[in-house]
Parts: C-alpha cells; sequence; structure tokens
C-alpha cells in the first residue's frame, strides 16, 4: 500500500512540474511573439475626411502564408466594406500588426489611389490617420462581438 501511495506521489510531482514548465513555455512563446489574434474579428466604425464620414467595417482573420513562403506561420488576412460607396469584401492589403500598431491598406474599386490606414489598438479600439491620394482624415473603429 506504501509502495502504491509513493508511485502515486512521484507521478503527481511529474506531472505538475510537466505542466507548470509547458505553461512557462507558452507565457515566453507569447512574450516573444506578438498575438495577432488582438486584431482578429469584425470592426466597425468611420472615416471622418473635411465634410465628409463614411462608415467601414473591416473583417482580420489568419490565413495560410503565400504559396511562395517558406513560413508555415499563418497571416494576417482582411477584408472592408464601405456601404456608402457599394464596397463589400474588397481585400486589404499590406497588413502589418506590431501591437499597438496597426496597418493596412485597401484599394477601392471606384477610385484608383490605395486607403492607407495607420493606427492603434487600445482597449478594443482602434484609431488613427488615413489618406487616400490627396484626401486626409481620421478613422476609429470598435470590435463587434457577435452574440450566441
Amino acid at each position: 500500500m506504501i509502495g502504491r501511495a509513493v508511485v502515486f506521489a512521484i507521478w503527481l510531482l511529474i506531472t505538475t512540474f510537466a505542466a507548470s514548465s509547458a505553461l512557462a513555455r507558452r507565457d515566453i512563446l507569447a512574450q516573444q511573439q506578438p498575438s495577432q489574434e488582438l486584431a482578429l474579428g469584425r470592426w466597425a466604425g468611420a472615416i471622418k475626411t473635411t465634410g465628409t464620414e463614411l462608415s467601414f467595417q473591416i473583417e482580420f482573420s489568419l490565413g495560410p502564408p503565400p504559396a511562395y513562403s517558406s513560413s508555415r506561420q499563418e497571416i494576417l488576412k482582411g477584408t472592408i466594406d464601405i456601404p456608402q460607396r457599394f464596397v463589400r469584401g474588397a481585400k486589404l492589403t499590406n497588413i502589418r500588426f506590431h501591437p499597438p500598431t496597426v496597418h493596412f491598406e485597401a484599394t477601392d474599386p471606384i477610385s484608383s489611389p490605395p486607403a492607407i490606414f495607420d493606427g492603434q489598438l487600445k482597449n478594443y479600439q482602434m484609431s488613427g490617420t488615413y489618406r487616400q491620394g490627396e484626401a486626409r482624415g481620421t478613422f476609429a473603429l470598435v470590435r463587434i462581438r457577435s452574440v450566441k
């Protein structure tokens, strides 16, 4: 009986040590690699330029790396909807997210220069500057949470 208790105690110590080591490794990796999960999901807000306010939504998701890439790490992908311009599901390009900074671009099918967004993510809100050709302004977004 005592032999079983000793074996159980040793097993319990080994299991606890292994679990705590795995958690410690996960925490170290999370600190080393910025989490793209902070940006994932659907966001809604507005672009404000002189005399104009456009409502828009974006959605960020993770997708496979390009075929030409040697990396196996998923990359951030996104789409934009601008209802007032009849834009739906337009692809975002040049997406960069290094918390707290975010950068993405969108090509509006109606106009030729890309819309460039540079901002900050803080407390589930994203805001910053917007420029497209000569137009300059600001944007602000909040994360949309789905209710189930």
